[in-house]
C-alpha cells in the first residue's frame, strides 16, 4: 500500500488549524466535500492493499465506520460530539495497519513520546482553566440568585475554541438545562474578558 497523496491531508490540516483559530467557520459546505474527498480517497487505497487476513479485518472496520457515519448524511444538525463511534471504528481501522507496519519493520515511533507528553499536558491545562471557570460561574450564578436576582449575568469560559455551548445566544437554554435551574431565572452571558475588566 504506497503512500496517499499528501496535499489533500495538508489542506485539511490547514483547515482545521484555520477552524481552532476562529479564521474559518467550521460549518461550511466545503468541510462536507473534502470530507467525503478524503474517505473516497481511503476506500481506494484500501480497496487496492493486499494484506491477507489483516485485510478482512481491515475492510470488517472500515464498514463499521460506513454504517455507523452514513445517517450522518441526511441528518441535521450534525455536531462532533455525534461521530464518537466513528472516531471509534476509524482507531480500530488505523489499528490494524500499524499492526502491520510493525511486522513489517516499521520502528516504534518513540520520538513522538514528548511531543505527545507535552500535547497532554498542554490539554489538561486548558480543561483545568475552563473547569476554574465553570465552578466559579455556578457559584456566582448561585450567589446572584441568593441575592434575589431574576437575571444573572455569567462569563463565558476564556477558551471558547476549545469548548463546546459558550455562546452568548446559545447558553440560556444550555446552562438552564444542565444545572436545572428555575425556568424564572434569566442568564445573559458575556465574553470573558469583559466580565475580568468588571
Amino acid at each position: 500500500m504506497g503512500l496517499p497523496p499528501p496535499p489533500l491531508h495538508l489542506y485539511i490540516g490547514y483547515d482545521r488549524l484555520l477552524v481552532v483559530l476562529k479564521r474559518r467557520d467550521l460549518y461550511r459546505e466545503e468541510c462536507l466535500w473534502l470530507g467525503l474527498a478524503l474517505a473516497l480517497l481511503w476506500l481506494i487505497l484500501a480497496a487496492e492493499w493486499r494484506g491477507g487476513a489483516d485485510r478482512r479485518e481491515l475492510w470488517f472496520w472500515v464498514a463499521s465506520l460506513l454504517v455507523v457515519t452514513g445517517p450522518m448524511l441526511v441528518v441535521s444538525p450534525v455536531n462532533a460530539r455525534m461521530f464518537f463511534s466513528s472516531y471509534l471504528f476509524l482507531c480500530l481501522a488505523a489499528s490494524v495497519l500499524f499492526r502491520r507496519a510493525r511486522a513489517e519493520g516499521l520502528r516504534p515511533l518513540t520520538r513522538l513520546n514528548r511531543a505527545a507528553a507535552a500535547a497532554g499536558v498542554l490539554l489538561v491545562a486548558v480543561y483545568a482553566c475552563n473547569a476554574a471557570v465553570w465552578v466559579h460561574r455556578l457559584d456566582t450564578a448561585r450567589a446572584q440568585a441568593d441575592g434575589g436576582a431574576s437575571q444573572i449575568t455569567l462569563p463565558l469560559v476564556p477558551f471558547p475554541q476549545f469548548t463546546a455551548n459558550e455562546m452568548a445566544g446559545k447558553g440560556d437554554i444550555v446552562y438552564l438545562v444542565y444545572h436545572q435551574q428555575p425556568w424564572d431565572i434569566s442568564f445573559t452571558f458575556v465574553p470573558y474578558e469583559d466580565w475580568a475588566e468588571g
